[in-house]
C-alpha cells in the first residue's frame, strides 16, 4: 500500500516531491527519496505527510536520477529508520519497496549470519541487504527470486544513472521520452507529462535509462511491451469544499448520471457479447466497502432470478465454495489493485470461472486479468474513504442484475427506463451536521435496518469508524435483543435504516427497545413514518430515489460520518493507519 516513484531528467527533487503528492492516498505515515548526482547518494527523509519533507529538501535544477517513497506501515513502526529508501552495507546500492516479503525473517537471519548488520525492522531493508556491489540484471534476477511475497522494486547505484526494476503482484509502470524517464506505482503521475506508459507484468524486470529500456521475464527480453495511452487530467482542486471526501460525496449524481451513458444501446450490446449465457451462479467478491457493495447487489441477482452469493476476498481460499465453469465471479474494486482481491481472481480463474471485474482504474491489475471490465468512471477519489466510487459499484450491479433479468427486452426501453433511475436531489447538509453535534459525545454509536437495510447499515459504521475513529458496529434490528443490546446505555446513540415502508414497524420496535435502556435513536427514512415518528429522537427524510432507492440514504450516512470526523477533529481525507490503495493481503 506504499507509493514509490523514481525519475531521471533535470529538477528530480521538484518531480518525486510532485508525484509522491498524488501518491500520498497509499499511505502517508513517512516519505523519503534519495537523489544520485556525480556518484553520490543524497537522502531526504520525513516522519508524517508528504508535505513534511518538502521543508527537508534542496531543490536542484539539474539533470538527476531519483527514487522515492511515501509508507504505510507494515514491518516495523514509523521512524526515521524504518523510512525508504534502503540502503545495503556499503551504501551503494539504495531501492524502494511496495509489497510485502513474507520470507523476509528467513532470508535476514541467513544475512545475519553472514555478517550483515541491520539499522531498522522492515522487510524492505532485507532485500536491500541481499544486494552487494554493483547493479546488474542478472544480479536483480538472483535476489526476486529468493523473495516470496509480492513487490515492486526500484534500485539505484550510486555507479551508474540507470534506474533498476522488478515486479511482482503490485503495480509498476513506466513512462519515458528523449528527456526524461518515470517510474511510478500509479499510472496517474504520468498524466500530462507523458503521452503513453508501459505497464509491467508480474515477473518482470529490467533496467531503464535515458537512452535504453530494458525488460525481461524468465530470462527473456521483451521486444514489444503494450504501450497505454495517458490521460489528459482536469486540475483537481477543493473549489468550494473544505475536504475531497465532501466534495466527492457530492459529485455522486454527477457520477450515476455518467455512468447511464454507459449504458446506451452499443454499451448493452456489448455486455451481453461478452457475458457468458448458462451460468448457475453469480458469485461477488471485494473486500470492505467493496464486499458492502455485494452484499447490496446479491439481493439485486436474487431478485432477477439467479443463485447469488458474496463472499470476502481474503476468506475466499479458507471457505468452502462451489465455484466452477458455470459461475460468473464479479470482482468488485475501487483501485483496481487491491491485492485480497487479486488473489481471490487467480482462485477462481484456477476453476474456470468467468471473471467480470468492476474498477474505476482500466489498466488496473484486475481489469486486465479479467476476461470483461466495467469502468466505474467515477473520476479520481482523493479522499481514503470511498464514497462516490462506492455509490457507483452498487448502482453499476444493480443496473448489471437488472440487465440479466430482461435480456430479452427492447435495449432502447431498457436505457429510458434506466435514465429515470437517478433522478433523485442533492441532501441538505444543515441537518446532518446539526445531527453530528447533537450526538457527538455518544461513546457507543451504532446502525441498524433490515434486509437491504441491514447492508446500509454495515456500510454506514464502516464510514464513521474509519474516518472518526469511533467504535461503531452495525446489525440487523432483530438481532438486537440477542446479545448486544446489553452495550446501551445513556451514551448509546444508533442510527436506524428504513428505506421500506414494509419494515418501519419492526424499527420502531427494536428504537423503542434502545430508548427504554436509555439510549437515543436517530431514523434516516425514504419512507414517511407516520404515527411512529415518536418512536425516535430524530427523524432525517430524505426524498426516494425510483427504484435505485437507496442513494439518498447511502449519501446521507456519507455525511454523518464526515461532519462527526470534523467536530472530532479528524481529517476525514487522511484517516490514522489506513491507505486508499490495499495492495498488501
Amino acid at each position: 500500500m506504499c507509493g514509490i516513484i523514481g525519475y531521471i531528467g533535470k529538477t528530480p527533487e521538484k518531480v518525486l516531491f510532485d508525484g509522491l503528492k498524488k501518491l500520498e492516498y497509499r499511505g502517508y505515515d513517512c516519505a523519503g527519496m534519495t537523489i544520485l548526482r556525480a556518484g553520490k547518494f543524497t537522502t531526504y527523509k520525513s516522519i508524517g505527510k508528504v508535505d513534511s519533507l518538502k521543508e527537508k529538501l534542496f531543490f536542484n535544477d539539474s539533470l538527476g536520477v531519483g527514487i522515492a517513497h511515501t509508507r504505510w506501515a507494515t514491518h516495523g513502526k514509523v521512524s526515521i529508520e524504518n523510512c525508504h529508501p534502503h540502503f545495503n552495507n556499503d551504501l551503494s546500492i539504495c531501492l524502494v519497496h511496495n509489497g510485502i516479503i513474507e520470507n523476509f525473517h528467513v532470508l535476514k537471519d541467513d544475512l545475519v549470519k553472514r555478517g550483515k548488520s541491520f539499522y531498522g525492522e522492515t522487510d524492505s531493508e532485507v532485500v536491500a541487504k541481499m544486494f552487494e556491489h554493483g547493479l546488474t540484471i542478472k544480479k536483480v534476477k538472483s535476489v526476486v527470486d529468493n523473495l516470496t511475497g509480492s513487490y515492486a522494486l526500484l534500485m539505484l547505484d550510486k555507479t551508474c544513472n540507470d534506474i533498476y526494476f522488478a515486479k511482482n503482484k503490485n503495480p509498476l509502470y513506466i513512462a519515458f521520452d528523449d528527456e526524461k524517464v518515470m517510474l511510478t506505482s500509479d499510472s496517474s503521475c504520468f498524466n500530462d507529462i507523458f503521452d503513453s506508459f508501459i505497464t509491467l507484468e508480474d515477473g518482470q524486470y529490467g533496467k531503464v535509462s535515458l537512452n535504453e529500456l530494458e525488460i525481461y521475464q524468465d530470462d527473456k527480453k521483451i521486444d514489444r511491451p503494450k504501450v497505454t495511452k495517458c490521460f489528459k487530467s482536469k486540475a483537481i482542486g477543493l473549489g468550494k469544499y473544505s475536504h475531497f471526501m465532501l466534495k466527492e460525496i457530492g459529485e455522486t449524481k454527477s457520477v450515476l448520471r455518467k455512468a447511464i451513458k454507459f449504458y446506451n444501446a452499443r454499451g448493452i450490446k456489448n455486455i451481453f457479447k461478452n457475458l457468458p449465457c448458462g451460468f448457475e451462479k453469480v458469485v461477488l467478491i471485494g473486500c470492505g466497502s467493496a464486499y458492502n457493495a455485494g452484499l447490496i447487489a446479491k439481493g439485486y441477482f436474487i431478485d432477477a432470478g439467479l443463485n447469488s452469493e458474496c463472499i470476502l476476498a481474503s476468506e475466499i481460499e479458507y471457505e468452502s465454495h462451489d465455484i466452477n465453469e458455470k459461475s460468473l465471479c464479479i470482482f468488485i474494486s475501487q483501485s483496481g489493485e487491491t491485492q485480497d482481491t487479486l488473489k481471490a481472481m487467480d482462485f477462481c480463474v484456477k476453476r474456470k470461472a468467468y471473471c467480470l471485474s468492476l474498477t474505476n482504474v482500466v489498466h488496473s491489475s484486475i481489469a486486465r486479468k479479467s476476461h470483461f471490465n466495467i469502468d466505474l468512471s467515477a473520476g479520481c477519489e482523493r479522499a481514503v474513504a470511498s464514497t462516490k466510487a462506492y455509490t457507483a459499484q452498487v448502482f453499476h450491479l444493480y443496473i448489471l442484475a437488472f440487465l440479466l433479468k430482461n435480456r430479452n427486452s427492447q435495449i432502447e426501453d431498457l436505457v429510458k427506463e434506466i435514465k429515470e433511475y437517478i433522478d433523485f436531489e442533492n441532501i441538505e447538509a444543515k441537518n446532518i451536521e446539526h445531527f453530528a453535534k447533537k450526538y457527538l459525545k455518544s461513546r457507543l454509536l451504532f446502525f441498524i435496518g433490515k434486509g437491504k437495510d441491514s447492508i446500509l447499515a454495515r456500510e454506514g459504521a464502516l464510514k464513521l469508524k474509519e474516518i472518526s475513529y469511533l467504535p461503531a458496529f452495525d446489525l440487523p434490528s432483530g438481532e438486537l435483543k440477542h446479545g448486544s443490546i446489553a452495550l446501551i446505555d445513556k451514551f448509546a446513540t444508533c442510527i436506524a435504516i428504513c428505506s421500506q415502508a414494509k419494515t418501519l414497524s419492526k424499527i420502531a420496535s427494536s428504537a423503542e427497545e434502545i430508548r427504554a435502556r436509555g439510549g437515543k435513536v436517530i431514523l434516516f427514512s425514504s419512507v414517511d413514518a407516520g404515527e411512529l415518528e415518536d418512536c425516535f429522537d430524530d427523524v432525517l427524510y430524505l426524498k426516494s430515489s425510483g427504484k435505485f432507492d437507496i442513494v439518498n440514504l447511502i449519501i446521507a450516512m456519507q455525511k454523518f460520518a464526515y461532519f462527526v470526523a470534523i467536530k472530532r477533529g479528524c481529517n476525514p481525507d487522511m484517516p490514522r493507519n489506513l491507505a486508499k490503495s490495499v495492495t498488501v493481503e
